[in-house]
C-alpha cells in the first residue's frame, strides 16, 4: 500500500524488497529493490542486495 500511495519514497520501495524477499519471492523483491535504486542513487543497502542476488 506504501508503494501506491509514495511511489517516489524510495524507502518505501526498499521496505517492500524485504518483505518480497522474506516470502520467498526473490525476483518481485529486487525489482523493488531495483527500484529503490532508480529512485535514490545512494541507497547502499539496495545496491548491496542486488549485488548479492547477481553472485
Amino acid at each position: 500500500m506504501n508503494t501506491a500511495l509514495y511511489p517516489k519514497a524510495a524507502n518505501t520501495w526498499d521496505s517492500y524488497g524485504e518483505i518480497l524477499l522474506k516470502l520467498g519471492k526473490e525476483k518481485e523483491g529486487i525489482k523493488a529493490y531495483k527500484k529503490s535504486l532508480a529512485l535514490d542513487p545512494n541507497n547502499e543497502n539496495a545496491k548491496n542486495i542486488i549485488r548479492k542476488s547477481e553472485d
